[in-house]
């Protein structure tokens, strides 16, 4: 810990390694890392690769020596919250046409940005009918509609 009455000044190196269940060694390469200088107190930008989640290890470092160091477990997710999907009817008979929307959002419940994702419908038995790969999640609300057959199987489907 800095004592801010002296305007200490610090390197600081922020190390992020993968899998915090595996056991961590000298060889293991960090996933991401940045090195900072910081005059008595700051924020440290660290820019995570997209592709990391999960329980990741962050290893900060204190002027590049291992006697001030600690280590912790975080856990990165994704850049989508949830993705809501609501029908516009709660029932469809054979014959209709299902038409619902989606939402994504993020952490802030805002619109998520550069996110994909797939949507689907399932029949009753699991099979589904329906799909659409690659939405992009980050233009709002989205519509879509899927004509059911006449001899549309009876039961729950599902939407998602």
């Amino acid at each position: 810990q800095l004592d801010s009455r002296h305007h200490d000044a610090a390197n600081v190196t922020l190390r992020l390694f993968p899998d915090a269940s595996s056991p961590y060694n000298a060889a293991t390469r960090p996933v991401a890392e940045t090195n900072v200088y910081i005059q008595d107190h700051g924020i440290i930008p660290f820019m995570i690769p997209r592709d990391v989640s999960g329980n990741v290890l962050l290893q900060a470092t204190l002027d590049g020596t291992t006697d001030v160091k600690t280590t912790s477990i975080i856990q990165v997710v994704g850049m989508v919250r949830d993705v809501i999907v609501r029908p516009m009817s709660k029932f469809y008979k054979p014959g209709e046409t299902v038409e619902f929307w989606i939402l994504a959002v993020d952490h802030d419940l805002g619109l998520t940005t550069d996110a994909r994702g797939k949507v689907f419908m399932a029949d009753p038995q699991g099979t589904k009918v329906a799909v659409w790969e690659e939405i992009s999640l980050d233009q709002g609300v989205q519509k879509f509609s899927v004509p059911l057959s006449q001899s549309a199987t009876p039961g729950t489907w599902t939407l998602g």
